[in-house]
């Protein structure tokens, strides 16, 4: 019984125990009571004497030990050397924007690769540090153009007063991206061209979302302008299929037929493999009768047929 009583003060000790020989505090009387009961009724003995003045010091210090000895200090008191320092986070080398123009590039290509160019350069330089310095930022701009696009930044700089990072991408942008069409404009230009029709092997979904990307283009495009564009673009097998719904009628709503078109690709497809799988069990059948055939050509050879005379008169 001296043992247990003993165990029992052992595992308060170790428990509440601080470095500095005090122990941590306990928040109440009312919270003490139950330890010492379940104290009492495991060991027997009332200890209640023995352990009181425990928690008469238990005000004294806040922090605690872990089971290995080392104090537990709060969040707001954890020493520097218990946090991660710089030097201990992950590193991420962001990818340096350059622009590289040639005279084999076409002038579409062109345009598109400057309009990226400045995309990328505006969001390097909201990100590394000396982005708002202009000086760095201009340096960096002309080392970041390549082929014709440095010879061109080379003459036309030497001409300037003053630079900034906006004159210069500006200007970049006029002399190799003009914008001779509008935004809209553009978009119209897309669809007279039908550069936006369904591309092989991209199912309906994949094109649908193309296809909205570049309404949005055209803030005032009617639902069945929607509608006839994505009628046409649809490829050569379900647009005889989406010409009319289920009951024969045209399709007046853009959303009914994009839902429609999805079915019947869906169907067309679910086809496909049900085909397949009936041409792989026929292939799988003749190589068990070509084996059959082989089997029975390694054994005995087949019996001749007896010919059968006709009847003399």
């Amino acid at each position: 019984m001296d043992m247990d009583v003993s165990l029992n003060l052992e595992a308060i000790k170790a428990a509440l125990y601080s470095d500095d020989g005090e122990i941590s505090p306990a928040s109440s009387c009312e919270e003490q009571a139950p330890l010492l009961h379940n104290i009492r009724r495991s060991s027997g003995v009332d200890i209640a004497t023995q352990t009181f003045f425990t928690f008469e010091k238990a005000t004294q210090t806040p922090s605690r030990r872990t089971r290995d000895g080392q104090p537990i200090l709060p969040i707001a008191e954890q020493s520097p050397s218990t946090t991660h320092s710089a030097a201990e986070l992950p590193r991420v080398s962001l990818p340096t924007p350059a622009l590289m123009l040639d005279d084999k590039l076409d002038a579409k290509k062109a345009s598109a690769r400057v309009r990226a160019f400045i995309r990328d350069v505006n969001l390097f330089f909201g990100i590394i540090p000396w982005g708002r310095d202009q000086r760095s930022c201009c340096l960096f701009l002309s080392q970041a153009l390549r082929g014709n696009a440095k010879v061109w930044y080379d003459e036309w700089s030497l001409s300037q007063t003053q630079l900034t990072v906006e004159s210069i991408l500006e200007n970049l942008r006029i002399r190799f991206a003009p914008q001779i069409l509008s935004v809209e404009q553009e978009a119209h230009q897309k669809l007279a061209d039908k550069s936006f029709y369904m591309r092989t092997g991209e199912n309906v979904p994949a094109y649908h979302a193309r296809l909205e990307a570049l309404f949005q283009d055209i803030p005032d495009i009617h639902p069945r302008e929607k509608l006839f564009w994505f009628q046409q673009g649809l490829s050569g097998v379900l647009q005889p299929k989406c010409a009319a719904d289920e009951k024969g009628r045209p399709f007046t709503s853009y959303d009914d037929l994009v839902r429609h078109a999805s079915g019947e690709e869906a169907r067309i497809l679910a086809e496909r493999r049900f085909r397949s799988g009936v041409r792989s069990n026929a292939i799988a059948m003749q190589d068990v009768d070509g084996d059959d055939a082989m089997e029975a050509s390694d054994g005995e050879p087949p019996a001749k047929r007896v010919r059968a005379h006709a009847p003399q008169a």
